[in-house]
């Protein structure tokens, strides 16, 4: 930053303004008259880097006009720059406009820009692409984007906002304490503004009826997401019946819970028969499923750690 300020300090106020990445003829002919024979798009050299000076001495020009067979005495020495360019919140605002409808066609929404890049960059387009999307701190969201300039040429950027798209929550209609099983009293869906992140993913529940709550939420509070899951479809200590497959082979055995579970957890149980303990997957309440190749992985698993524990012995 410091460079570029001192660049900008040091450039004289005639210094020639060059738009894209080469000096030409065209460029030089105000300053330096005789060039007015050399064709316009006859190229000099390389243009300063966005923000920044190039300075052009006298030996250069004289060797530029020798080339093109003029004679050049007491050349002028000059300074060239490049344009440069500091983002706003509102370019960056008519920048993703665009992009988010393009994502959520009809829908509106709203952009809250907290931070963004400071650095002057080269004049070009702003571009941002819903691949380069992330989730930051505090609800808000880092956009990567980038600066096409001279055709083929790009500067990375970063943008955090906050940005809010019409969509649908569900709300809870009272206070709901943790452990509580939802019914049709407890919530209600409501239309309001959604991250645009929840709203990409479209993953907005039918119902949440039935669900278990993981905390306390608050009467007329959002829902938070993560905060509801499938309820306990097995205490620790219930009897189980839990079946064994193997191929076409099934049969069940007795069993009670070491652990609690919901459906689809792998929990430990005990055979009621022999005492064995093993692992099982809750497929209902009171119910699980032992099969062989998950089995076969626990033991793996167990024989790994007993193998590295006696090593680290």
């Amino acid at each position: 930053m410091t460079s570029l300020l001192i660049a900008a300090l040091l450039a004289a106020p005639g210094c020639l303004e060059v738009s894209q990445s080469r000096i030409t003829a065209g460029h030089l002919t105000p300053f330096v008259p005789r060039f007015a024979s050399i064709p316009p798009d006859a190229e000099f050299g390389y243009a300063p880097a966005p923000g920044t000076t190039r300075w052009i001495r006298r030996g250069e020009l004289e060797s530029f006009a020798r080339r093109h067979g003029i004679g050049l005495d007491n050349a002028p020495e000059l300074c060239a720059v490049r344009p440069s360019q500091v983002l706003t919140a509102a370019a960056i605002e008519n920048a993703l406009r665009p992009v988010i409808s393009e994502l959520l066609p009809g829908l509106s929404h709203r952009i809250e820009v907290i931070d963004y890049i400071r650095l002057p960059l080269p004049q070009g387009v702003l571009t941002f692409r819903k691949e380069d999307l992330h989730e930051a701190q505090a609800g808000a969201l880092l956009w990567r984007g980038r600066i096409i300039y001279d055709r083929n040429r790009s500067m990375p950027v970063w943008v955090k906002a906050r940005i809010a798209v019409e969509g649908q929550a569900w709300f809870a209609r009272r206070l709901i304490e943790k452990g509580r099983k939802l019914n049709d009293e407890d919530v209600e869906l409501r239309k309001c503004e959604v991250p645009l992140l929840d709203a990409l993913k479209r993953d907005v529940a039918s119902t949440v009826v039935g669900l278990e709550a993981l905390s306390s939420i608050e009467a007329g509070s959002r829902i938070p997401a993560g905060s509801l899951g499938r309820p306990l479809a097995v205490q620790a200590g219930d009897k189980m019946k839990v079946y064994s497959e193997s191929g076409s082979v099934r049969f069940a055995i007795e069993a009670d819970a070491v652990q609690a579970g919901r459906v689809g957890d792998l929990i430990s149980i005990m055979n009621r028969s022999n005492g064995a303990k093993l692992r099982a997957r809750v497929i209902a309440p009171g119910e699980g499923r032992i099969t062989v190749e998950e089995s076969r992985n626990e033991t793996d698993r167990r024989g790994d750690r007993t193998h590295s524990h006696r090593r680290g012995g």
